[in-house]
């Protein structure tokens, strides 16, 4: 639900103010719009969540980081230090993206609008809706526009958020790379959410996008730890396949197989199956000796 406010005083100046903003904040896109704490337990769970996602510590991120935690003090009532995190995304964007600056703004300058709103301070939030509709009427929109720059914040912006937002985020990282499938910042996004996604049902194989992206920008070391990671348990788990079907094969009975070493190393893997094996002096037990284990 996107976010509303009741105060209860008005003058007639403020009242036509307010009615006016209220159908332009609702087009804004930006955090105030996306319902980021929906389905949320605790905000304060939300919180500890956002602000300990190691992929985010990176200066490109900080005013995605900005408008995040200016949304999370607004939540929280604390209005003044919500403009103190908008202030810091701007000086951010200016020093990461001068050459995007407008459109990379735009996010921000919708929360500007939407917290000093809740203020009641209607002709400043006024201010920041005139500088979104200045920026949108370039590309013959009101309010809002269709870029890969804002696909990909509000990508980040969720996927810092974590939990039920990581689909939502792969959709949007999807989008901008339609329109820019060469973008390093773009690609790394749907590999970090396709990795997340990949414990959730439906499972989704994340090595094809973590590849793509550190092709991309192999500086990327996040992302190179996140496909190690990938590739590991995918080795692992078919390590457990294999030496599951040869155990349950007619070779693994053989008496050549029984006095080998290499069986040895199959029964030292931890937990793979129900028994146990206990080897006498020189090993010489075989599989005969892992059955009597079993029996006894």
């Amino acid at each position: 639900m996107s976010q509303s406010v009741h105060l209860s005083v008005f003058s007639p100046h403020s009242e036509t103010t307010k009615n006016s903003l209220d159908s332009s904040l609702q087009q804004l896109k930006c955090h105030f719009t996306w319902n980021l704490v929906e389905g949320e337990n605790s905000l304060d769970d939300f919180e500890d969540r956002v602000c300990n996602l190691i992929e985010f510590q990176n200066s490109e991120f900080q005013a995605t980081m900005c408008n995040i935690l200016a949304y999370i003090k607004h939540c929280r009532g604390q209005h003044e230090a919500a403009l103190g995190c908008l202030q810091q995304a701007e000086e951010f964007i200016q020093r990461e993206h001068a050459d995007q600056a407008e459109i990379r703004s735009l996010v921000t300058w919708g929360n500007y609008a939407w917290v000093y709103y809740h203020l009641g301070r209607f002709s400043e939030a006024q201010v920041y809706v005139d500088k979104v509709k200045q920026v949108c009427w370039k590309y013959f929109s009101p309010y809002r526009i269709e870029s890969p720059e804002m696909d990909c914040e509000e990508g980040w912006t969720r996927l810092r958020c974590g939990g039920n937002q990581n689909e939502r985020a792969k959709v949007c990282f999807e989008k901008a790379m339609e329109k820019k499938p060469k973008n390093p910042e773009f690609s790394s996004g749907p590999a970090i959410a396709s990795y997340r996604l990949d414990k959730w049902p439906p499972s989704q194989n994340p090595v094809d996008p973590l590849r793509q992206a550190i092709q991309l920008n192999p500086d990327n070391q996040y992302v190179k730890v996140l496909l190690a990671l990938k590739l590991q348990r995918i080795n692992k788990e078919g390590e457990g396949e294999r030496r599951e079907r040869f155990l349950k094969s007619k070779s693994a009975w053989t008496p050549a197989f029984q006095n080998s070493r290499e069986q040895i190393t199959i029964m030292r893997l931890p937990k793979l199956h129900r028994w146990s094996w206990e080897p006498g002096p020189g090993c010489e037990g075989g599989l005969a000796g892992v059955v009597r284990s079993n029996q006894n």
